[in-house]
């Protein structure tokens, strides 16, 4: 019923030699692109990036320098006594701001920066209308610029006594 069709430009054989090679190296390649997809994930970084862990050891990593571009995991007015355990500080707003912004300095320094290199900040509030004067007064304590940044307000952050969120993008001067 059905008879195969043969070219007349390619010699019998030829056909299936540079199928099984272009097999073998779309395979090559789909192995290769596996195995750069699990060094990312196991934390083995590449050449091009950084990744620093805190201290206590965490779940998840401080943040990421890729060139000289530094992205901070996001910072909380938590006081880490273990990798899994924390306090907040009394006092509010204020209190979580100030500290927030004592881990944010911490990191920024672990990877050789400081605030006058942030470029981005996102600020995630629980209640924005309420906390947000007293955390940009804290802020500008700190930090002493206006920097670009999203302010929104969320339904929760990963802790219901925690207020404030800020996720931070820097640069790292050339060393």
């Amino acid at each position: 019923m059905f008879e195969p069709v043969r070219s007349s430009i390619v010699k019998p054989g030829v056909g299936r030699r540079a199928l099984l090679w272009g097999g073998a190296a779309v395979a090559a390649g789909f192995f290769a692109t596996r195995l750069r997809i699990a060094a990312a994930q196991t934390g083995a970084p590449s050449d091009e990036m950084e990744v620093k862990q805190y201290d206590p050891p965490r779940g998840y990593a401080m943040g990421t320098r890729v060139g000289n571009m530094l992205y901070l995991a996001g910072e909380d007015g938590k006081i880490w006594t273990s990798g899994s355990t924390w306090v907040f500080p009394e006092g509010g707003i204020e209190a979580q701001a100030n500290q927030l912004w004592q881990n944010i300095q911490h990191s920024v320094e672990a990877f050789g920066t400081d605030f006058g290199h942030m470029v981005r900040l996102t600020t995630y509030y629980v209640n924005m209308q309420r906390d947000q004067p007293t955390f940009s007064q804290v802020r500008r304590s700190y930090v002493g610029r206006s920097v670009p940044g999203t302010a929104l307000q969320v339904a929760g952050l990963s802790d219901p006594e925690n207020l404030v969120e800020v996720d931070v993008i820097a640069i790292i001067p050339s060393r």
